[in-house]
């Protein structure tokens, strides 16, 4: 089953990547099935495709926005421990050390 080629269609991608965006450490959804999960995360990034798709269009050569999305911040990832739970979580690295050289 493909995707749809409206930003209309993923109101709730939209609103669970507004959620992720206003937590800190972002958020974890459940869904009815693993079947549900894989395709909440198909279309999560099918939703930020668009969004730079979009953006390229919008915002000129140069700006910041320009071919990007505001989540792609994120990584959407199945929860290893729970087949049905969909985790959207910024992307961090923690940094033990920085030295000049």
């Amino acid at each position: 089953m493909s995707t749809p080629k409206s930003l209309a269609a993923y109101d709730d991608c939209l609103e669970q990547f507004e959620r992720a965006l206003a937590s800190e450490r972002g958020v974890a959804i459940t869904l009815a099935s693993s079947s549900e999960a894989t395709r909440f995360v198909q279309r999560a990034n099918a939703y930020r495709v668009l969004l730079r798709d979009r953006n390229k269009h919008v915002y000129e050569m140069g700006h910041a926005m320009h071919g990007l999305s505001p989540y792609d911040k994120f990584k959407i990832a199945r929860d290893p421990d729970d087949d049905c739970r969909v985790l959207i979580k910024p992307y961090d690295q923690k940094i033990a050390k920085v030295e000049d050289l």
